[in-house]
């Protein structure tokens, strides 16, 4: 008899197939992988998908999940993810009708046989189950996919037990200034003292308070992975990790993944050099933010800061605003100081949520030599900071 795995809950077999799809369907990887992998053995049925950098391996739990027929050993196949993952959405939504059942059996010909049962929602009518099927091919799995889905934690390894929340607050916080490609915009360095994410007009970084747990130090990781690890994996209240040869090993309430990194780091200590203190402004986050959603976002801003009249002028050929300085500290002797800078820069340089930072945002004002300076955003914590190098268009006494 040939298996087939039927699932009893089509919402959370859903959410299964969103979880594996931002692996499966990757951008940069090539339509052959783009699959849903299908592990059926004596401890369960397991759903994987891989790509270039990222093996993901999610238990399915027997709670919705049952398994009929008989096979030796593990029995594996794969389907498109796109064309499985459209089929069953289009039962979403159902207005007549919903889902209480979806099966998958193996056919000759390298087949596969997707049936989806639905009722009807009104207990009233007495009309019977009906049954859709839709067939799909199975396409082969390739050898060179092997070693990704043989992928384990080895022997003898020891995992880390962290909150996912700590981990999070770097992914959540930096992934928005990462650029989605393979360049050095497109990574995240987890260096000894900072947790880095460049771009051509500001670096970012951030205290990295995971290095004593050693995992999460050393490594580079891209924007794919970063994606990955802060909207799936960090939906798990707890993980375990390991840092292996060419991976770091997650372990969550839903399975196993194993996420590709670089050991070969970009140097940013020239950044933490620009950092001084000698000369400051603060100014409220949020208003600061609000006033930032008033711009043309095409037109770059210019920033002026007028001790003498305790404001900072926001404005562009077509608004202007002064907003408020809530301290100053040694910027006199500058007179006034004048700077461009894209809104989209500095919505990006300001990291985090607004409830999750403090309140007060500090400008750190350091002029360099001839007629340019570095402006390093941070705040009270000094858990990150916002280097950007500008010029000075007008230094006023």
């Amino acid at each position: 008899m040939a298996v087939k795995i039927t699932f009893s809950d089509f919402d959370r077999l859903l959410g299964v197939l969103s979880d594996l799809a931002v692996v499966a369907e990757d951008s940069l990887s090539n339509e052959e992988t783009k699959n849903i992998i299908f592990s059926v053995s004596e401890s369960g049925v397991k759903l994987i998908a891989i790509n270039q950098l990222i093996t993901y391996k999610k238990n399915v739990d027997e709670s919705f999940c049952s398994v009929s027929g008989s096979a030796d050993g593990v029995t594996m196949f794969q389907v498109p993810s796109k064309d499985f993952s459209g089929f069953l959405s289009s039962y979403k939504g159902l207005r007549q009708t919903k889902v209480t059942e979806v099966s998958m059996s193996l056919m000759d010909n390298n087949r596969v046989l997707c049936e989806v049962c639905e009722v009807p929602k009104d207990s009233g009518f007495a009309e019977a189950p009906t049954i859709s099927k839709r067939v799909f091919m199975m396409r082969p799995i390739k050898d060179n996919l092997k070693p990704f889905i043989e992928l384990s934690l080895p022997e003898g390894s020891e995992t880390e037990a962290m909150e996912s929340r700590s981990l999070k607050f770097f992914t959540s916080s930096l992934l928005p200034n990462m650029a989605n490609d393979t360049s050095l915009f497109g990574h995240l360095i987890f260096g000894e003292d900072y947790v880095v994410s460049f771009s051509a007009a500001y670096t970012t970084m951030m205290r990295n308070f995971l290095a004593q747990q050693g995992v999460f130090t050393g490594v580079k990781m891209g924007y794919r992975a970063i994606s990955f690890i802060d909207k799936v994996l960090c939906l798990s209240g707890t993980l375990e990790v390991a840092k292996l040869e060419r991976h770091i090993y997650f372990k969550t309430d839903f399975g196993e993944a194993f996420v590709g990194y670089d050991t070969r780091l970009a140097d940013y200590s020239a950044y933490i050099g620009l950092f001084a203190s000698d000369h400051a402004f603060t100014l409220d986050r949020r208003y600061f933010k609000d006033v930032l959603r008033r711009v043309d976002g095409k037109d770059s801003l210019m920033l002026s800061v007028r001790t003498s009249d305790n404001v900072m002028q926001v404005s562009n050929t077509l608004f202007s605003q002064d907003i408020g300085l809530m301290q100053v500290k040694d910027m006199e002797s500058f007179g006034t100081v004048s700077f461009k800078v894209m809104p989209d820069v500095l919505n990006h340089v300001i990291i985090g949520s607004d409830e999750e930072f403090p309140g007060e945002l500090v400008v750190y004002y350091n002029p360099q030599q001839g007629n340019s300076a570095a402006v390093i955003f941070t705040d009270l914590s000094r858990s990150w900071m916002s280097v950007v190098k500008v010029s000075i268009l007008r230094n006023r006494v």
